[in-house]
């Protein structure tokens, strides 16, 4: 966090194109919660 001046007030936005590759990892991830 620290290579990336990160701390508790942070805003990160992550976009994921992993549902058009995989669809079942992509719902995993996103509808269920599951961690990678």
């Amino acid at each position: 966090m620290e290579k990336l001046a990160l701390n508790k007030d942070a805003v990160v936005l992550v976009i994921s194109t992993e549902g058009d590759t995989d669809v079942k990892h992509y719902r995993e991830v996103v509808w269920e919660g599951k961690l990678l």
